[in-house]
């Protein structure tokens, strides 16, 4: 059976210029999300207990 205790996780945003492009990477050491709610977010239908929860993720899927 699964544990579903949460860890903290840390993002680190990396950000550098090559020649002609800018790049931006994100690295996330988090839990993830089961694969069952992986949708909700996009969907703006996801649990909405904690304040911002899933906002980066539907601005970046709205653009």
């Amino acid at each position: 059976m699964a544990s579903h205790a949460k860890t903290e996780g840390v993002i680190h945003i990396l950000i550098s210029k090559d020649s002609s492009s800018l790049i931006c990477e994100v690295v996330d050491s988090g839990d993830g999300m089961d694969t069952g709610n992986a949708e909700l977010p996009l969907t703006g239908m996801g649990n909405r207990s904690r304040l911002f929860s899933g906002i980066g993720i539907n601005n970046v899927h709205e653009r």
